[in-house]
Parts: C-alpha cells; sequence; structure tokens
C-alpha cells in the first residue's frame, strides 16, 4: 500500500515541488505528506466504484485486522467493519494533512499556490466523509438528471481546474528552461465515454482537450506537451 501510494500521488507531489521551485529537504517531505493525504482520500472516496469494477487499493493488513477475507463478498456483507477501515484511512490522512500544514510554514508559500489550491479540494472532499457516519456504499453511479450541481461543480474543480491553476504557474518556470515537458494524465473515460458518470468523464475529455490545445500554443517555446 506504501509503495502503490508512493508510486501515485507521492511521485506526482515530488516533481510538481521541483517545479515550483521547491528544492528543500522540507519541500521533499511536504510533497510526500500531501501525496499520502491526496491518495488516500481518493482511495476511500473511490471505494464503491473500484470495488464495481473488481478493484480494491486498502490495504490488505486492515481486513485482517477487522477479521474479513480478502474476498469481494466478505466486503460487501460487512458494511460496518468497512465503514471503520475506511474512518481509520480518513485519520490516516487527516494526520498527512496536518503534517503538511505544519511544514508548510518553513517553504516559500508564494511558490506553493498550486499545491495548496489543491489541498483545497481534497480537504473539502475529506471533509465531507471524515468521522461522518457513511455507508461505503455512498458513491452510487446515476443518471445526469439525478446528479447534484454541487457534486458536478466538485468534479470540475477537482479534476479540471486544478490542472488550469497548476498549468499557469508551472508554464512560465518551464519556458526559462527552454525545454521542457507537460504530462498530463486523463482516462479511458476521456476517450470512450463513462455511463452514469457524466461528471468525471466531461472532466476527463477536459484535461485531453486542454492538453491538444497547449501542445500547440507551447510547441514554439519547445514545450511538449502530452
Amino acid at each position: 500500500f506504501q509503495l502503490y501510494c508512493e508510486r501515485v500521488a507521492v511521485a506526482v507531489g515530488y516533481l510538481s515541488i521541483k517545479i515550483f521551485g521547491i528544492h528543500t529537504k522540507v519541500g521533499g517531505l511536504y510533497a510526500y505528506e500531501l501525496g499520502m493525504a491526496f491518495q488516500i482520500t481518493n482511495i476511500v472516496r473511490d471505494f464503491k466504484e473500484d470495488l464495481n469494477n473488481k478493484r480494491c487499493y486498502v490495504p490488505s493488513e486492515k481486513f485482517i485486522e477487522h477479521g474479513l477475507k480478502k474476498k469481494l463478498s466478505d466486503l460487501t456483507n460487512n458494511s460496518e467493519k468497512i465503514h471503520s477501515i475506511l474512518q481509520e484511512m480518513l485519520e490516516a490522512a487527516n494526520k498527512n494533512f496536518k503534517k503538511s500544514d505544519y511544514l508548510l510554514k518553513s517553504l516559500d508559500q508564494k511558490k506553493m499556490i498550486g499545491s495548496e489550491i489543491m489541498k483545497l479540494f481534497y480537504k473539502k472532499i475529506h471533509g465531507k466523509m471524515y468521522k461522518k457516519k457513511i455507508n461505503y456504499i455512498f458513491k452510487d453511479l446515476v443518471d445526469i438528471e439525478k446528479i447534484k450541481s454541487e457534486d458536478w461543480e466538485r468534479t470540475i474543480q477537482v479534476d479540471v481546474n486544478s490542472h488550469f491553476y497548476f498549468t499557469k504557474r508551472a508554464i512560465p518556470l518551464i519556458k526559462k528552461s527552454q525545454n521542457g515537458s507537460i504530462i498530463n494524465i486523463s482516462s479511458t473515460a476521456g476517450i470512450l465515454g463513462f455511463p452514469l458518470r457524466s461528471p468525471y468523464a466531461a472532466s476527463k475529455w477536459a484535461i485531453i482537450g486542454i492538453t491538444k490545445t497547449l501542445a500547440m500554443e507551447l510547441g514554439r517555446f519547445n514545450i511538449r506537451v502530452n
């Protein structure tokens, strides 16, 4: 589990912190803590969706601690135990958030605007689940006419607006190098669509669109965008 998180959101954090112009040990620690908080929040938020796709990113030791077998049938029939596990994970993420807040005090905060905006978005997601009585089936797939406006807007804020703020901050720094690369991560939902997940699909199509557009805009500066 630790290695998985380090290779996903934490790895992105390590790359991002350098783009922001931070090259200190404290900056690396900040990136680690924030990356762990983001990834754990993602795992809890997407638990039901992943389960529907026969995937599970919850650490196996959590199942052992709570007396669960690593079987999908065991996960779907033990809502109270699953709820406890997810809350334990959210508690760990909360500690990561707090550590990142503390480390931020030792960094140039003007350079950290992009990551702090992302933190605000993720804290809102985290706060909707942390220390709340939630059914772990809380994220049902729904038709577009049943989607709440705030849920649509939150998805766009996290999945699209964050790219805008991050890229806007990074481009001037990359231009100075006269040879750089921007890599955006979308999803198959941005190519094939995703029934009953229209906010997510729309956000991933948007990432592909902005990626292609920036590739045309920034090519003359010897900046690759993929």
